[in-house]
């Protein structure tokens, strides 16, 4: 693997040319021979797939009026190097509801006119942080993470978007380094701040994504989370968090 100098001429590159993949990490920039991915063809893979058509089909068969209004929605995204970018028609009618569907809410027909003004939020980090699971069975039996929001309440469209990952060593602080399984969306319906946070419980949504999974001591959970509107569908990261497991007391 190679790594990258930029200029001011060319700050910044990814993506893919010819048999050369170019991406960046906490290094710096890198160039790297491209492999073709692995195709595990896994249940929650297929169901991502199935989505895709499904709303492609969707798509083709909305009214002329409607397939306009997408495509001409004045609606910019940032690509991966950061610029703005306005997406096609189709395009946008599956990133906005692609969200939506995997969270088992209801679609959205006519499209967004400009980006959701989401509630400013943050995860916080606690050296107490943590997820409590049972010495008898080793089920989660409680979890929650705290979101920094200052004095504005969460609307009742906005949701809180999380990835969660198997039990991990304490020892890894870089979500990169592991897997991460999608939790259902959970509700922020108007909750209020309490001097500036507010502490979300995630234990069902955590148990749904994870299943009977054993958990251990001596281990986290890495948890990526951000925040959408189901008026839109479009996510913002907010941040990432480890919860310490801690056997019940």
């Amino acid at each position: 693997m190679a790594t990258i100098k930029l200029s001011a001429l060319v700050s910044d590159v990814r993506g893919k040319v010819g048999g050369s993949v170019f991406s960046r990490n906490g290094g710096g920039s890198y160039v790297k021979t491209f492999k073709k991915p692995i195709n595990p063809a896994s249940a929650k893979q297929s169901a991502i797939r199935g989505y895709f058509a499904t709303m492609m089909t969707e798509y083709r068969a909305l009214t002329a009026q409607q397939i306009n209004a997408w495509a001409s929605a004045a609606y910019q995204f940032p690509n991966r190097v950061g610029d703005l970018v306005k997406v096609s028609g189709a395009s946008l009618y599956i990133k906005c509801n692609m969200l939506l569907v995997a969270s088992g809410l209801p679609r959205i027909s006519t499209p967004p006119i400009v980006p959701k003004d989401l509630t400013e939020a943050s995860v916080e980090q606690k050296e107490q942080t943590a997820a409590v699971f049972s010495a008898v069975d080793g089920s989660l039996v409680e979890a929650s993470v705290t979101l920094s929001s200052g004095a504005a309440a969460f609307k009742a469209t906005e949701y809180l978007h999380l990835k969660v990952s198997t039990p991990c060593s304490l020892g890894i602080r870089s979500n990169r380094s592991v897997t991460h399984i999608l939790c259902p969306a959970v509700s922020l319906d108007a909750l209020a701040p309490v001097d500036g946070t507010v502490k979300v419980d995630v234990t069902s949504a955590l148990k749904s994504a994870l299943g009977p999974s054993i958990y251990i001591g001596d281990s986290s959970l890495s948890v990526k989370a951000g925040i959408f509107d189901s008026e839109e569908g479009v996510l913002r990261p907010i941040g990432n968090v480890f919860l310490a497991l801690q056997e019940e007391v």
